[in-house]
């Protein structure tokens, strides 16, 4: 996904040293990013909930 038209900073020898954003850019790249950081969480937390947990009792009898 391309959301904008990158505009490079380049040195004295031409090698690229920072990317420059306008603001509608820079929000879709970090609701992107957002939404990335969102499926991760959501791919741990499947991950987790089909790991064997603890039952309450046995949480609190383990933690007296």
């Amino acid at each position: 996904m391309n959301f904008f038209k990158e505009k490079f900073l380049v040195d004295e020898k031409g090698r690229k040293i920072a990317v420059m954003l306008d603001a509608k850019g820079y929000e879709k790249l970090m609701a992107h990013l957002e939404d990335l950081e969102d499926s991760l969480e959501l791919k741990k937390a499947v991950k987790h909930e089909k790991e064997k947990g603890l039952s309450l009792a046995e949480y609190l009898a383990k933690h007296k």
